[in-house]
């Protein structure tokens, strides 16, 4: 049984290297799937309020409208006093859902 990531060990993991407060989720790897996005997300939101990044108010942003970033812009706003912006170049959120044919919230959208 793998060990549970410490909060610690989610930021590091999320971390842009040199952008001090920026972090990455998502990503258009086949490996991923939209449950799995949607795990990092929490993953991380949860380890930014455990670890105290969340506690005063600041501005949120997110970008990209996909599951991680719906999810994440989600979660943000539920766990923080601070407003939450999410950027999207698409029309709609979750642009890659639009185009299943098998259900509205393809679990395996990357396949």
């Amino acid at each position: 049984m793998a060990e549970a990531l410490l909060p610690q060990d989610v930021i590091d993991g999320s971390a842009v290297r040199d952008r001090p407060n920026l972090f990455v989720i998502g990503s258009f790897d086949r490996r991923i799937t939209f449950y799995s996005q949607q795990v990092r997300a929490l993953s991380l939101v949860h380890a930014l309020r455990d670890l105290g990044y969340l506690n005063s108010n600041p501005r949120i942003a997110v970008v990209g409208g996909g599951a991680a970033g719906v999810t994440a812009a989600a979660a943000a706003a539920l766990v923080s006093e601070s407003g939450v912006v999410l950027f999207e170049s698409a029309d709609e959120l979750l642009p890659l859902q639009l185009v299943t044919d098998r259900r509205r919230l393809d679990p395996h959208i990357y396949d």
